[in-house]
């Protein structure tokens, strides 16, 4: 944990002193007090938590360094610069290969060519006044 137990006190006394003067004017002196002595004990507590989060971060954060540490002493690493420069120009096309390894002069265009759609032909127009009225028929 971050600290010591007196910051727990501390914290502890604010707030007691805190909700003390600030409900003294507003509620009888005992249950100012006693509204005073809960606000101690919570903030008390609440402190615990903070100081063992503030103790695993100082902790995780003192590893990181010492491991860093100890990579820098053990000599410089091939890599040293990777990630620290962004190259911004392009690159010439006709030395680009195209995804499938072909060089883009040797791959022509060709143009995608559909199937073509096919209109089915229209029925006769009397037989199908024939074959309405048949049905309607029956």
């Amino acid at each position: 944990m971050a600290g010591t137990i007196r910051w727990n006190f501390i914290v502890g006394a604010v707030s007691f002193v805190l909700t003390f003067l600030l409900s003294l004017s507003s509620n009888v002196w005992l249950t100012t007090l006693l509204r005073s002595i809960y606000s101690f004990i919570i903030l008390f507590v609440v402190t615990f938590g903070f100081r063992f989060i503030m103790g695993l971060l100082l902790s995780a954060n003192s590893t990181a360094v010492n491991e860093t540490a100890a990579a820098a002493a053990e000599g410089p690493s091939p890599n040293k610069n990777l990630g620290q420069h962004l190259d911004l120009t392009t690159p010439d096309e006709t030395a680009q290969k195209a995804a499938d390894g072909v060089d883009r002069e040797e791959a022509e265009f060709a143009p995608l060519l559909p199937t073509k759609l096919v209109t089915r032909k229209q029925p006769d127009t009397e037989q199908s006044v024939r074959a309405l009225r048949q049905m309607s028929e029956e």
